[in-house]
């Protein structure tokens, strides 16, 4: 008989992966009583929760993410910049069985970073005429298909759209998609 047992490593519920068809790639808790999780696959940010249906965000949709130790919070920021931030408040740990496990937020915030830079291929980055920072970032679709995303979308005026158009055919040039 052992002296010690080794207990294994805490995983999201299955009842709530049921649906998930790829790999976990890091998950994090949203809810002490284990009914609502974040979890990074290959593909997508997905929602997991038992009040509501799973959503999916494919990661060509992200345009960064950042992490608040302070506040145990990831902010996921989209390419469409109209659409709100994801707000991700993490829990500690979760309950399960009477006892409280806790939860290291590490392989989910490695899996979240290099999901977000796997879908870059290629960013270039400009002050617009009217001072504004600006970025054109190559993107690889779930396709394989390359798009390019610019930010701000557009400018303060015809100088910044001019601006606008010269940053993304330096990026497109960067990759060898047409420039036209």
């Amino acid at each position: 008989m052992p002296i010690f047992t080794r207990r294994s490593r805490p995983t999201v519920p299955t009842t709530l992966l049921a649906g998930v068809d790829e790999e976990v790639l890091g998950a994090v808790p949203l809810a002490e009583d284990d009914s609502s999780w974040a979890v990074a696959t290959a593909g997508r940010l997905i929602i997991l929760s038992q009040a509501a249906p799973a959503t999916a965000h494919p990661w060509t949709g992200v345009e960064r993410a950042s992490w608040e130790a302070e506040t145990r919070t990831f902010t996921v920021t989209w390419t469409d910049e109209a659409a709100d931030p994801l707000i991700l408040r993490v829990v500690a740990g979760v309950r399960r069985h009477g006892e409280f496990v806790s939860w290291d937020v590490a392989p989910f915030a490695r899996a979240l970073r290099q999901r977000v830079e796997a879908a870059i291929v290629h960013a270039v980055t400009a002050t617009l005429p009217s001072g504004l920072p600006a970025s054109a970032s190559v993107r690889r679709a779930e396709d394989s298909s390359l798009y390019i995303v610019t930010r701000p979308a557009s400018g303060q005026g015809e100088a910044d759209e001019a601006a606008l158009r010269a940053l993304r055919r330096r990026a497109a040039d960067g990759v060898g998609l047409p420039t036209d």
